[in-house]
């Protein structure tokens, strides 16, 4: 746990990221001073915070400086792998839907049913489940509550249980997805034929589809 007393004057250089969290009162009082320059708790409250609202601006600050310091590469290798993932499950997303809607034979598995489901989810995700700067819009309406962005306090517990559960379905649904797959043509008493056989398509793109959807959950 980080903290500041009334004597420490975190050497904090502002930058994009921090702004965006700050009122723009603030960001352009702070751009007057110097950025080889400390700014110190005094400063925060001369631009009319309080005591603990300006120790609090100050620990926020500091602890953005060392994770922006010591985490930046990382932090930047991150994004770039989430940038370059995100096109990729849109084209998976995208094969799942034509290999359903080709491939019609009755096989030993019900990829079909799963396809749905997971094609469904991923329309919830990018919709309802969309997150945005006040939280997703299923968030707000049904666990009635709006992110501040001001506010740095814990997710409340409804929120968190609705996240959970939704992250442990969708890892279990890409989980048997993959079981699924994989076991097509296993049971010799099966009356249908195998998947992989007379839906290759389907069969192939749930298995890419599961295995990167795991990844990006």
């Amino acid at each position: 746990e980080v903290s500041v007393d009334d004597n420490v004057h975190p050497e904090v250089l502002v930058d994009d990221m921090v702004q965006r969290d700050m009122p723009i009162m603030w960001q352009e009082s702070m751009s007057s001073v110097s950025p080889v320059e400390p700014f110190t708790r005094e400063d925060l409250m001369e631009q009319g915070l309080s005591s603990t609202e300006s120790h609090v601006m100050a620990v926020r600050l500091h602890e953005d400086e060392v994770l922006m310091e010591h985490f930046s590469k990382s932090i930047f290798a991150f994004l770039c792998f989430m940038y370059m993932l995100t096109p990729a499950m849109f084209g998976l997303l995208i094969w799942l839907v034509v290999s359903l809607c080709l491939d019609r034979e009755e096989c030993d598995m019900p990829l079909k049913a799963w396809s749905c489901v997971a094609i469904l989810m991923a329309l919830y995700n990018m919709t309802l489940n969309s997150p945005s700067a006040k939280g997703s819009l299923i968030v707000r309406m049904c666990c009635r509550w709006t992110r501040d962005p001001m506010d740095r306090a814990p997710l409340p517990c409804r929120v968190r249980v609705y996240n959970a559960c939704l992250s442990i379905f969708m890892f279990t649904w890409n989980l048997l997805g993959l079981f699924l797959a994989s076991g097509s043509g296993q049971d010799d008493n099966s009356s249908l034929p195998a998947c992989k056989d007379v839906a290759p398509s389907l069969h192939a793109a749930v298995m890419a589809y599961g295995a990167a959807s795991l990844t990006f959950t």
